[in-house]
């Protein structure tokens, strides 16, 4: 079984939310910018089930489950590329090109398109990588940098609260 996340409609909600948010915030329209980031956080979770639910479903791992878990792994790094530069290129859109203002808005923005090269670096590394070994340092490297992801943004979430910014 081949795993992809169906990559060209993602781009395309990518862009169009993002312009739907940059028109919106233009025009101070709360409602209507968290109705378009709904919108691109609901079918990039539903992408994200779609694609690993297959691998979850299953009783055993074989060889061929195997290439399956690899492809899961790809999808994901590549399905998490894929929010990061719609919330980089969506927060420099909004921030540089609207009347709307935010102290470190170009940072935030840049920060999260600098962590979509990281991940489209890792993809390709990935897609590249040989059987064996590598397979294995490739799923233990990826445990560790969710786990960072993780502690990276509860710590984000946290400081945000703390500091009164929510």
């Amino acid at each position: 079984m081949v795993i992809r996340p169906p990559l060209p409609w993602l781009i395309t909600l990518l862009i169009t939310t993002s312009i739907a948010m940059t028109v919106s915030a233009g025009f101070a329209d709360k409602r209507a910018s968290a109705g378009a980031a709904a919108l691109f956080v609901a079918v990039i979770a539903a992408s994200a089930l779609a694609t690993c639910a297959p691998i979850w479903r299953r009783d055993h791992v074989d060889r061929a489950a195997q290439s399956d878990v690899r492809g899961a792994l790809s999808a994901g790094v590549l399905l998490a590329l894929v929010a990061y530069a719609w919330c980089g290129v969506t927060m420099l859109a909004i921030y540089l090109g609207t009347g709307v203002r935010w102290q470190h808005g170009w940072q935030y923005g840049s920060a999260m398109l600098l962590i979509a090269l990281g991940h489209w670096m890792y993809f390709s590394h990935l897609s590249e990588m040989p059987e064996g070994d590598a397979r294995t340092w490739a799923f233990q490297t990826a445990a560790k940098l969710a786990a960072v992801h993780a502690i990276t943004i509860a710590v984000g979430l946290i400081w945000l609260i703390a500091s009164g910014k929510v």
